[in-house]
């Protein structure tokens, strides 16, 4: 039976777009306006955690929480405010409020914390944040894998911090048993490769990944054109004086760089495989092809082989998992424009489509028919009207792999408000302190 949540907010748009986030995530919601009609819903149904706003009429949030403690001392109850005094989020905490958010937030954070107060492993793959945007909350059991000198996972880890690859939601048998394996590789240690077609998108994988630990800042992305040991201890460095426990570093093409590089990595992990180096990090390396055939090939020698170890990754190319097509694109839907859906005509044409460019194709195209629809359905007609090389929005071709991760953070935070504010630019820009011709930009693909 799924678990049900009780919504407090007097704000009726981000109640009604709250309840949907929950509701698609697989939970039951019953949604109020005021704390008199929570206490009254907590008397005639069974709630298992509570999600309320601080500032409603007629009662404050901390009054509302002493009122369900009265009654209920283990109800989880979750704390949503634009914003807190710091006094305020300790007196929360010590009345049992379990996580506090401020306004905007991180839909993919608040659905972690709310699986994790759940005890829930099994609902919705509860998301992991980008961005954790908690604050007063008591940090998860930390996720520990032990490795061997390789690398290699030894499966006996029970305690992984929850994770939801909502990047890939599909059902299909290769779509399940790459999230079984992904999450199987969330604690890894020290190395991990990736493996992904043209078109892969990468950087929202590893973000996935990092998020599912929180302890993490987003990962430090690096190419073979910037990759040195002076920058790799820099961007750590940088990371750790932001209070972070530990970093992850991406490296991008990773079977294009040259021996001084690849000496450059193997002394710079040797001093945090000793702990000589002042600062915790693992590598993520991203690769066109597996890490087997690149050798055979000649593209990876013996000792960069030997040093990635056995944690390998491989990313399904879409049309592997035609049948997901329909949940990944409208996925992708939900962060450009919340509201808009796809009809059976234009699930059909996507389906029959070859990706040659996989995620990167279908956000184009996606991006080129929703700038054609003037409603709120996508239709065969608007995919048809012109090919993906006339459909990219977004950052270009000629953006910089910095500039791409940028834009993309800057899309990902404007689609969350957006998504949260039922999709009102204005309040939505007043959450994030933008001007509203922002989200009309995005939508166009100016970014």
């Amino acid at each position: 039976m799924n678990k049900h949540i009780l919504i407090v907010d007097d704000e009726p748009q981000f109640n009604v777009l709250l309840s949907e986030v929950y509701r698609q995530a697989g939970y039951g919601v019953t949604a109020v306006g005021t704390a008199m009609e929570a206490l009254a819903a907590l008397q005639r149904e069974a709630v298992d955690l509570v999600v309320t706003d601080y500032r409603m009429p007629g009662m404050t949030g901390l009054e509302f929480i002493q009122e369900i403690r009265a009654k209920d001392a283990k109800l989880p109850i979750i704390m949503v405010s634009g914003y807190l005094e710091s006094s305020t989020v300790r007196e929360l905490i010590a009345n049992g409020v379990g996580g506090v958010f401020s306004k905007p937030m991180n839909v993919f954070s608040l659905l972690s914390k709310t699986s994790e107060l759940l005890g829930d492993a099994a609902a919705p793959e509860g998301a992991a944040g980008k961005g954790d945007g908690v604050s007063g909350t008591a940090e998860p059991p930390r996720a520990e894998e032990p490795t061997g000198k390789s690398g290699r996972t030894d499966g006996k880890n029970t305690s992984r911090a929850p994770h939801a690859f909502w990047l890939f939601p599909g059902k299909s048998p290769q779509s399940e048993a790459f999230v079984r394996k992904a999450k199987g590789f969330t604690g890894f240690s020290r190395t991990l490769s990736i493996v992904g077609e043209a078109g892969t998108d990468f950087v929202r994988l590893c973000d996935a990944f990092v998020g599912a630990d929180r302890r993490e800042a987003p990962p430090v992305y690096f190419g073979p054109e910037d990759l040195s040991r002076t920058v790799l201890d820099g961007a750590v460095r940088g990371r750790r004086a932001e209070g972070y426990a530990r970093a992850t570093v991406v490296v991008r093409e990773a079977d294009k760089l040259t021996e001084a590089q690849r000496g450059a990595l193997y002394a710079w992990m040797d001093g945090v495989d000793k702990g000589t180096a002042d600062f915790e990090a693992r590598l993520i390396f991203l690769f066109p092809k597996p890490v087997d055939t690149l050798y055979d090939e000649g593209a990876v020698d013996e000792d960069f082989y030997v040093f990635l170890g056995a944690n390998e990754l491989s990313v399904p190319p879409l049309r592997a998992v035609r049948e997901d097509i329909e949940l990944l694109a409208q996925d992708r839907l939900g962060e450009m424009v919340p509201g808009v859906v796809l009809d059976d005509s234009a699930v059909a044409f996507l389906r029959d489509q070859p990706f040659g460019r996989n995620e990167e194709e279908l956000a184009e195209r996606l991006r080129a028919a929703v700038k054609r629809c003037e409603g709120t359905r996508l239709a065969r007609g608007h995919f048809e009207a012109e090919g993906p090389e006339g459909a990219a929005g977004g950052s270009g071709p000629g953006a910089g792999p910095l500039e791409q991760v940028l834009l993309r953070r800057r899309a990902e935070a404007l689609a969350a408000a957006m998504l949260l504010s039922g999709g009102d630019a204005k309040l939505a820009a007043q959450w994030l302190k933008v001007k509203p011709d922002a989200f009309a930009a995005a939508n166009k693909g100016d970014t």
